[in-house]
């Protein structure tokens, strides 16, 4: 004959684990609210900063960040390209601007 364990030992011990399950649930469900708080500031805060690679202002390959997910990089020479077409990459957007996606950040 197989010796059963006591039932009312198991049924508390499944009470407990469901308590456990229960905090650690809401739990995480407070963490997962605080991270899309935390993140929706930095996004709205974020604003336009240039650096090189080393984090410095201004030296060697200039990085522009806070335009999106990633810096845009260009050496001194490709920035000067870029002023030089200013205007028309104004005319063109201004032109276009019907047909043109704006992204989250705008």
């Amino acid at each position: 004959m197989a010796i059963l364990p006591d039932n009312r030992a198991l049924q508390a011990e499944v009470a407990k684990l469901k308590a456990q399950l229960a905090a650690s649930e809401a739990e995480k469900a407070k963490l997962a609210a605080n991270q899309k708080t935390e993140r929706k500031v930095s996004v709205k805060a974020r604003r336009l900063d240039m650096k090189d690679k080393d984090g410095n202002p201004c030296k060697g390959n200039i990085a522009v960040y806070g335009m999106g997910r990633f810096p845009i990089s260009f050496y001194p020479n490709q920035w000067e390209k870029l002023k030089e077409i200013a205007a028309d990459i104004d005319a063109c957007i201004e032109a276009n601007k019907d047909s043109l996606s704006f992204g989250k950040d705008s």
